[in-house]
């Protein structure tokens, strides 16, 4: 009997892609928010400012890949992630899973979607509801769904907290019994419910002690090993990232500035924005931090309200030329496999 329930428990929608093939397909996605007034007073004269959160994005993530994005806080990386779940509303552009376009389907379409895309949040305490314990919150999904018939919800939780490490006989505690290395398993176990094959880490270690981020870690690639995962890893931590990547973009402003395999990007970095990242990585070995030259950025970041013309990054580019405010430069390869926006790379 309990064979049979795991059979059913596997069932999921077929996307038709094979590994290495592109699964999510972005281009030109841009993302707006309208925000708050300039010069209001007692709402006379009100004027509307826009911050261009995601502003002109291409990407392609291929199916049983991890693509990590990196760069600093502020610059997009979430909204784009979340864009991309179509849980922020887009402004221009297209998101493409398994040649479906998101973003012209109704709300009926994009329900039977979701199961195969789903997110593990940056703050598993806030992701958890607090009145809820956390076999109610993970089962919520299966009812949600119709994954599995009703009497057989206990089976998929005890199956799924197994898998992220926890023992099932927690499932009638509530979240803050729980440390944030446990809640963060039990947000896992809420996203694996449905079987994706997509998923968009925001941050998942970024809340939890060190220690603890290595088992995460391990956790995310043996899941995506064994399930045959895709993710999306959005990270402020370069580290994290070459390690769990295979291919890093790099975002500033609202923009892809940099993209290459995990190996290329870090060895060979030639945006002079991600050499700047780059060379603020702490180094293990203390003989090559001393030697390691430091780029340190001066001038002001510029706001996503009122970004510079041109390259976005002009102002704090150590190299820039006047020619740089003309255009905005766009991702070209200049190795195989290896893109880079900037007209001086």
């Amino acid at each position: 009997m309990a064979e049979e329930t795991k059979t059913t428990n596997t069932a999921t929608l077929d996307d038709g892609v094979k590994p290495g093939d592109i699964l999510v397909d972005i281009k030109g996605l841009k993302t707006h928010f309208t925000v708050g007034t300039k010069g209001v007073i007692f709402g006379i004269g009100a004027e509307r400012q826009t911050v261009l959160a995601v502003d002109g994005v291409d990407l392609e993530i291929r199916k049983g890949e991890t693509h990590g994005l990196v760069g600093e806080s502020g610059c997009g990386k979430s909204t784009l992630g979340y864009t991309l779940l179509q849980l922020a509303d887009r402004t221009d552009g297209t998101v493409t899973y398994a040649g479906n376009d998101l973003t012209e389907m109704d709300e009926e379409e994009l329900r039977t979607y979701r199961r195969n895309l789903q997110i593990i949040f940056q703050d598993p305490s806030a992701a958890l509801d607090p009145r809820m314990t956390i076999g109610q919150q993970i089962a919520e999904a299966l009812e949600i769904h119709s994954i599995v018939p009703d009497d057989e919800f206990d089976d998929r939780v005890t199956d799924l907290l197994k898998t992220v490490g926890l023992n099932p006989y927690f499932r009638n505690r509530y979240p803050h019994e729980f440390s944030g290395g446990q809640q963060q398993r039990i947000v896992i176990a809420r996203a694996l419910a449905v079987q994706p094959n997509f998923i968009v880490c925001d941050e998942p270690i970024s809340a939890l002690d060190v220690s603890i981020q290595a088992q995460i870690l391990n956790l995310l690639e043996s899941l995506q090993e064994e399930l045959g995962l895709t993710y999306l890893f959005i990270s402020h931590d370069l580290r994290v990232v070459r390690h769990i990547s295979d291919t890093v973009s790099v975002m500033y402003l609202g923009k892809i500035v940099e993209q290459s395999d995990s190996d290329g990007l870090y060895d060979d970095p030639l945006h002079p924005y991600t050499k700047a990242l780059l060379s603020s990585v702490p180094a293990e070995n203390p003989e090559i931090a001393k030697q390691r030259n430091r780029i340190v950025l001066e001038g002001d970041v510029a706001s996503p309200i009122n970004p510079p013309s041109g390259c976005r990054f002009r102002t704090r580019c150590p190299i820039a030329e006047d020619a740089c405010a003309d255009a905005i430069p766009e991702l070209r390869e200049v190795k195989k496999g290896h893109f880079v926006a900037c007209r001086l790379a």
